[in-house]
């Protein structure tokens, strides 16, 4: 397995998350050092970008990082709402 992209900068891989969790060398051999698939803040990263992964997300919090994800997209599909309705009506007109 190949290393995590996101070593050299992921807080958690470099210890720089204020509570660590007993299990820290495990989850790193797990998720950093092996597949990234599961690891939620590589979910976020590739979902929304690094400026998108909470500073206290840790690797095996799966559930949380599909939530924030689920309410990003919600979020900007609202943004996004506005300009679709009024983009459908020009279209409508046509």
């Amino acid at each position: 397995m190949a290393e995590c992209e996101c070593l050299p900068k992921c807080p958690f891989f470099n210890d720089r998350m204020l509570q660590k969790p007993v299990t820290t060398k495990m989850m790193k051999a797990q998720y950093c050092l092996g597949s990234n698939i599961e690891c939620a803040r590589h979910q976020v990263f590739k979902a929304l970008g690094s400026e998108n992964v909470p500073s206290d997300l840790y690797p095996s919090q799966r559930e949380r990082s599909l939530q924030i994800i689920k309410d990003m997209n919600q979020s900007r599909y609202k943004k996004e709402r506005p300009f679709l309705n009024w983009f459908r009506g020009k279209r409508s007109k046509v």
